[in-house]
């Protein structure tokens, strides 16, 4: 009689932990919650911007933390101090819910020629808090 080899399933890795705090993404996650209410650097008023950033949004969080570091600035995700911007203001929400949580640099992505993307980050989160399609909140 012939003896029936039977395949290794591998085992499932055993989560370690089911609390929600011990969660670390590997990609760039986007939160809209605290964009700026001014209307020269918020999405309803640039509608012209909009293709264009959930392109660039969805690109960024394809890739994983460390490949998003990895590319030119012109691509992906270059910081400014907190000192460059001097007509920009950090929406009190944020202010009073999340920015204690942040360094004192500010994020930036580039949408092409035609704007730039100014947010927060904690973690590999970033929060998007202005949209500047007149590229007049900091010296570029």
């Amino acid at each position: 009689m012939t003896k029936i080899k039977s395949k290794k399933v591998k085992a499932r890795p055993k989560i370690k932990s089911n609390k929600l705090e011990d969660f670390k993404p590997e990609y760039v996650q986007f939160n809209f919650s605290f964009i700026t209410k001014h209307e020269k650097y918020n999405l309803e008023n640039n509608n012209s911007i909009h293709t264009l950033l959930l392109e660039k949004i969805y690109y960024l969080s394809s890739m994983d933390w460390v490949q998003v570091l990895a590319l030119r600035k012109e691509q992906g995700i270059e910081t400014l101090s907190s000192h460059a911007l001097k007509r920009f203001t950090i929406p009190p929400e944020f202010k009073d819910r999340r920015d204690d949580y942040c360094t004192d640099k500010f994020f930036v992505f580039r949408l092409k020629n035609q704007g730039r993307v100014i947010g927060k980050m904690i973690d590999k989160t970033f929060y998007i808090l202005a949209i500047d399609t007149t590229f007049d909140l900091y010296k570029h």
